[in-house]
Protein backbone atom coordinates (compact mmCIF):
# COMPACT_ATOMS: atom_id res chain seq x y z
CA UNK A 1 0.00 0.00 0.00
CA UNK A 2 2.63 2.51 0.68
CA UNK A 3 4.59 1.71 -2.39
CA UNK A 4 1.22 2.67 -4.33
CA UNK A 5 1.07 5.70 -2.33
CA UNK A 6 4.92 6.44 -3.87
CA UNK A 7 3.88 5.63 -6.61
CA UNK A 8 0.77 7.81 -7.20
CA UNK A 9 2.99 10.88 -5.75
CA UNK A 10 5.77 10.42 -8.31
CA UNK A 11 3.05 10.21 -11.13
CA UNK A 12 1.25 13.57 -9.84
CA UNK A 13 4.38 14.93 -10.50
CA UNK A 14 4.89 13.83 -13.87
CA UNK A 15 2.04 15.37 -14.82
CA UNK A 16 2.20 18.39 -13.08
CA UNK A 17 5.50 18.94 -15.17
CA UNK A 18 4.07 17.87 -17.93
CA UNK A 19 1.30 20.31 -18.06
CA UNK A 20 4.13 22.70 -17.14
CA UNK A 21 6.22 21.91 -20.01
CA UNK A 22 2.99 22.02 -22.51
CA UNK A 23 2.04 25.21 -21.22
CA UNK A 24 5.63 26.85 -21.91
CA UNK A 25 5.53 25.83 -25.39
CA UNK A 26 1.82 26.80 -26.27
CA UNK A 27 3.80 30.46 -24.99
CA UNK A 28 6.24 30.30 -27.54
CA UNK A 29 3.75 29.91 -30.42
CA UNK A 30 3.66 33.08 -32.99
CA UNK A 31 0.22 34.29 -32.49
CA UNK A 32 -0.41 36.20 -35.76
CA UNK A 33 -1.94 39.29 -35.76
CA UNK A 34 -1.86 43.27 -35.34
CA UNK A 35 0.10 45.23 -31.95
CA UNK A 36 -2.11 47.67 -31.48
CA UNK A 37 -5.29 46.42 -32.19
CA UNK A 38 -6.56 49.98 -32.96
CA UNK A 39 -4.43 52.72 -34.57
CA UNK A 40 -4.20 56.34 -34.70
CA UNK A 41 -3.68 58.29 -37.71
CA UNK A 42 -3.95 62.08 -38.96
CA UNK A 43 -4.10 63.33 -42.56
CA UNK A 44 -0.93 64.59 -44.56
CA UNK A 45 -2.30 65.61 -47.86
CA UNK A 46 -3.23 62.49 -49.89
CA UNK A 47 -2.01 60.18 -47.17
CA UNK A 48 -2.77 59.57 -43.38
CA UNK A 49 0.46 59.30 -40.99
CA UNK A 50 0.65 56.63 -38.14
CA UNK A 51 0.72 58.32 -34.62
CA UNK A 52 1.41 55.62 -32.71
CA UNK A 53 4.65 54.82 -31.63
CA UNK A 54 4.73 51.47 -34.25
CA UNK A 55 2.48 49.03 -35.29
CA UNK A 56 3.52 45.54 -35.35
CA UNK A 57 2.06 42.48 -37.31
CA UNK A 58 3.30 39.04 -37.04
CA UNK A 59 2.59 36.48 -40.24
CA UNK A 60 2.02 33.01 -40.10
CA UNK A 61 5.79 32.34 -39.73
CA UNK A 62 6.06 34.05 -36.45
CA UNK A 63 8.07 36.67 -38.73
CA UNK A 64 7.71 40.35 -37.17
CA UNK A 65 6.41 43.36 -39.70
CA UNK A 66 6.82 47.03 -38.27
CA UNK A 67 5.56 50.06 -39.22
CA UNK A 68 7.29 52.92 -36.85
CA UNK A 69 5.76 55.86 -36.10
CA UNK A 70 5.62 58.80 -38.93
CA UNK A 71 4.96 55.94 -41.44
CA UNK A 72 3.09 57.07 -44.00
CA UNK A 73 -0.13 55.55 -46.47
CA UNK A 74 -2.12 56.38 -49.19
CA UNK A 75 -4.74 53.35 -48.31
CA UNK A 76 -5.56 49.96 -50.61
CA UNK A 77 -3.69 52.10 -53.56
CA UNK A 78 -2.10 50.55 -56.45
CA UNK A 79 -0.65 53.95 -58.97
CA UNK A 80 0.76 51.64 -61.25
CA UNK A 81 -2.88 50.05 -62.08
CA UNK A 82 -4.21 53.99 -62.06
CA UNK A 83 -6.60 51.64 -59.22
CA UNK A 84 -8.28 52.56 -55.90
CA UNK A 85 -8.44 48.60 -54.63
CA UNK A 86 -11.94 49.68 -52.89
CA UNK A 87 -14.49 52.81 -52.75
CA UNK A 88 -13.11 53.18 -49.15
CA UNK A 89 -9.24 53.08 -49.20
CA UNK A 90 -8.58 53.60 -45.79
CA UNK A 91 -11.35 50.73 -44.41
CA UNK A 92 -10.43 49.58 -41.41
CA UNK A 93 -10.72 45.58 -42.48
CA UNK A 94 -7.10 46.07 -44.28
CA UNK A 95 -5.77 49.99 -43.49
CA UNK A 96 -3.32 48.38 -40.89
CA UNK A 97 -2.35 45.61 -43.54
CA UNK A 98 -1.53 48.62 -45.87
CA UNK A 99 0.47 51.05 -43.53
CA UNK A 100 2.65 47.82 -42.76
CA UNK A 101 3.01 47.28 -46.35
CA UNK A 102 3.68 51.10 -46.87
CA UNK A 103 6.65 50.87 -44.39
CA UNK A 104 8.24 48.69 -46.46
CA UNK A 105 7.72 49.77 -50.25
CA UNK A 106 5.82 52.85 -50.77
CA UNK A 107 8.44 55.23 -52.01
CA UNK A 108 7.43 58.00 -49.62
CA UNK A 109 8.58 56.11 -46.38
CA UNK A 110 12.17 55.60 -48.16
CA UNK A 111 13.49 58.41 -45.69
CA UNK A 112 11.11 57.80 -42.50
CA UNK A 113 11.99 53.66 -42.59
CA UNK A 114 15.39 53.45 -44.05
CA UNK A 115 16.65 50.70 -42.12
CA UNK A 116 13.66 48.37 -43.32
CA UNK A 117 12.19 49.84 -46.75
CA UNK A 118 12.74 47.12 -49.41
CA UNK A 119 15.68 45.03 -47.08
CA UNK A 120 13.14 42.25 -47.54
CA UNK A 121 12.33 40.29 -50.79
CA UNK A 122 9.84 41.90 -52.89
CA UNK A 123 7.49 38.56 -53.02
CA UNK A 124 7.59 38.24 -49.24
CA UNK A 125 6.12 41.75 -48.63
CA UNK A 126 3.65 41.44 -51.03
CA UNK A 127 2.92 38.22 -49.33
CA UNK A 128 2.66 39.81 -45.77
CA UNK A 129 0.07 42.38 -47.50
CA UNK A 130 -2.35 39.20 -47.94
CA UNK A 131 -1.90 38.02 -44.70
CA UNK A 132 -2.29 40.70 -43.23
CA UNK A 133 -5.28 41.85 -44.73
CA UNK A 134 -6.79 38.53 -43.93
CA UNK A 135 -5.91 39.39 -40.39
CA UNK A 136 -7.63 42.68 -40.43
CA UNK A 137 -10.52 40.75 -41.51
CA UNK A 138 -10.84 41.31 -45.44
CA UNK A 139 -12.53 38.05 -47.00
CA UNK A 140 -10.43 35.99 -48.35
CA UNK A 141 -11.60 36.45 -52.08
CA UNK A 142 -11.22 40.32 -51.83
CA UNK A 143 -7.62 39.47 -50.09
CA UNK A 144 -6.23 37.47 -53.03
CA UNK A 145 -7.90 39.96 -55.53
CA UNK A 146 -5.69 42.59 -53.49
CA UNK A 147 -2.57 40.10 -53.54
CA UNK A 148 -3.03 39.88 -57.08
CA UNK A 149 -3.37 43.61 -57.66
CA UNK A 150 -0.37 44.47 -55.03
CA UNK A 151 1.79 41.61 -56.62
CA UNK A 152 1.16 42.79 -60.67
CA UNK A 153 1.44 46.83 -60.22
CA UNK A 154 3.26 46.85 -56.60
CA UNK A 155 7.06 47.97 -56.80
CA UNK A 156 9.50 45.20 -57.56
CA UNK A 157 12.94 45.45 -56.36
CA UNK A 158 16.46 43.60 -57.03
CA UNK A 159 14.65 41.69 -59.49
CA UNK A 160 15.19 43.86 -62.81
CA UNK A 161 14.71 41.11 -65.03
CA UNK A 162 11.31 40.88 -63.61
CA UNK A 163 10.60 44.80 -63.81
CA UNK A 164 7.09 45.67 -65.52
CA UNK A 165 7.82 49.64 -64.74
CA UNK A 166 7.71 49.89 -68.09
CA UNK A 167 4.62 48.38 -69.44
CA UNK A 168 1.99 50.69 -69.77
CA UNK A 169 -0.60 51.36 -66.79
CA UNK A 170 -3.51 50.61 -69.23
CA UNK A 171 -1.97 47.31 -70.08
CA UNK A 172 -1.35 46.68 -66.56
CA UNK A 173 -4.77 47.09 -65.92
CA UNK A 174 -6.03 45.39 -68.40
CA UNK A 175 -4.30 42.15 -66.96
CA UNK A 176 -5.41 43.16 -63.50
CA UNK A 177 -8.98 42.99 -64.85
CA UNK A 178 -8.30 39.75 -66.63
CA UNK A 179 -6.50 38.15 -63.11
CA UNK A 180 -9.56 39.36 -61.21
CA UNK A 181 -12.56 37.87 -63.25
CA UNK A 182 -10.42 34.53 -62.84
CA UNK A 183 -9.09 34.81 -59.29
CA UNK A 184 -13.56 35.19 -59.10
CA UNK A 185 -14.33 32.20 -60.86
CA UNK A 186 -12.00 29.80 -59.55
CA UNK A 187 -11.08 31.12 -55.97
CA UNK A 188 -7.62 30.34 -56.24
CA UNK A 189 -5.14 29.90 -53.66
CA UNK A 190 -1.96 32.58 -53.31
CA UNK A 191 0.27 30.07 -54.75
CA UNK A 192 -1.95 29.11 -57.69
CA UNK A 193 -2.05 32.86 -58.18
CA UNK A 194 1.80 33.55 -57.80
CA UNK A 195 1.89 30.40 -60.79
CA UNK A 196 -0.57 32.41 -63.01
CA UNK A 197 0.87 35.80 -62.41
CA UNK A 198 4.31 34.65 -63.36
CA UNK A 199 2.65 32.78 -66.45
CA UNK A 200 1.28 36.44 -67.45
CA UNK A 201 4.27 38.17 -66.33
CA UNK A 202 6.24 37.01 -68.58
CA UNK A 203 3.73 36.50 -71.65
CA UNK A 204 3.84 40.78 -70.67
CA UNK A 205 7.45 41.24 -71.02
CA UNK A 206 7.71 39.28 -74.47
CA UNK A 207 5.22 42.10 -75.66
CA UNK A 208 6.37 44.38 -77.83
CA UNK A 209 7.10 48.04 -75.98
Amino acid sequence: MRISNIMIVLLSMIAILLIGCTDEKADDTPKTGFTPENVTLKEIGDFKELVDEKLVFVDSSGVEWTAPKGTLTDGASVPRLALWLSDGRFESEFLKAAIIHDAYCQSENEQITPNQFKKRPWQDVHRMFYEACLAGGTSPLKARIMFAAVWLGGPRWDAQERNLDHISKKRLKEEFEYCKEWISVTNPSVAEIEAWMTDREQALLAEPN
